[in-house]
């Protein structure tokens, strides 16, 4: 079938799910499914038990059930939009259950067992098949770069934060406590703990990390709305057009993209985007934003 392809010549596609890749290539011709065992996030799987435990606790042996699995990855004109995987289970009680499980972006969140949407029932796979095996629109794909790119962020403002809010400049906390209780109270003051601690707090390092950490601060506080994610793709550069960030999956879903060449972006994001990528990952310029990577940028909207 040319909408079925296997990168393992010694893998036969199994009939079961020949018959449901027929029906769906009826229903879309651009779906591809793909059988590569080397290179898939899903691998096959067998699993057995071979004994019941009874409600006293006791076991008792039992033939064997068992299952094993054989997945296809799923390309929308060459997008992944999703996997298909058959179930074959040996059940006592039931004898032999065969199961389509379907597992897309759609579903993920939603659907029980790991994502995956599972029916014996081909017509009823064909339907989920037909509903939920999509490409990613633009407006998901984007926020899942957003989603990693903010985890990052976070990261970078935890780093520049730390010394300040640890305390790694103070002699030790006891000294502190220490000197703070004598200027509150009026007592006499330790002349060393202070000369040690005025030294730690005059020097070039400790200026460094405060500035490192009001920089920090001022990314941490920049509202959502004033903070605009922009990915780089070769020349071009995309953005949610409406909403700085739709805030979840299924909101980005339907929410429109901008993609633009540099000189069509505004001449405000223009500047900032050129200082940022002038920068190193990870830096942070004030009143700019922030360059993730190379590609991947907060600026200041």
């Amino acid at each position: 079938m040319s909408n079925v392809e296997s990168k393992n010549p010694k893998v036969i596609p199994d009939p079961f799910l020949l018959e449901l890749f027929k029906r769906v290539a009826l229903i879309n011709s651009n779906l591809k499914f793909v059988y590569d065992f080397v290179n898939s996030t899903h691998q096959p799987y067998t699993t057995k038990q071979s004994c019941i435990k009874r409600s006293d606790g006791t076991r008792e042996t039992a033939p064997e059930d068992y299952s094993f699995g054989q997945y296809y990855d799923v390309y929308d004109n060459g997008k992944p939009c999703g996997v298909v995987r058959v179930d074959y289970q040996y059940q006592r009680n039931k004898g032999n259950v065969s199961m389509y499980a379907i597992k897309s972006h759609l579903v993920e969140r939603t659907s029980r067992g790991r994502g995956f949407i599972r029916t014996g029932d081909v017509a009823k796979a064909v339907a989920n098949a037909k509903k939920y095996l999509r490409a990613p629109t633009d407006g998901y794909t984007l926020f899942n770069k957003l989603a990693e790119a903010d985890s990052t962020m976070r990261d970078v403002v935890s780093d520049l934060m730390r010394p300040i809010t640890r305390g790694n400049f103070l002699t030790d906390i006891t000294s502190a406590q220490i000197l703070l209780n004598a200027y509150m109270t009026g007592r006499p003051v330790d002349t060393q703990l202070e000369s040690a601690m005025r030294a730690k707090l005059t020097s070039d390092k400790f200026d460094a990390a405060l500035s490192e950490y009001y920089l920090a601060k001022w990314l941490r506080d920049l509202p959502g709305t004033e903070r605009l994610f922009v990915h780089r793709n070769g020349t071009s550069y995309s953005f949610f057009a409406d909403n700085p960030d739709p805030g979840s999956e299924e909101a980005a879903i339907t929410t429109p993209v901008v993609t633009v060449e540099f000189e069509d972006l505004p001449l405000k994001t223009q500047e900032r985007l050129g200082v940022l990528q002038l920068m190193k990952d990870r830096e942070v310029v004030l009143d700019v934003g922030i360059r993730i990577t190379d590609t991947e940028f907060f600026i200041r909207v």
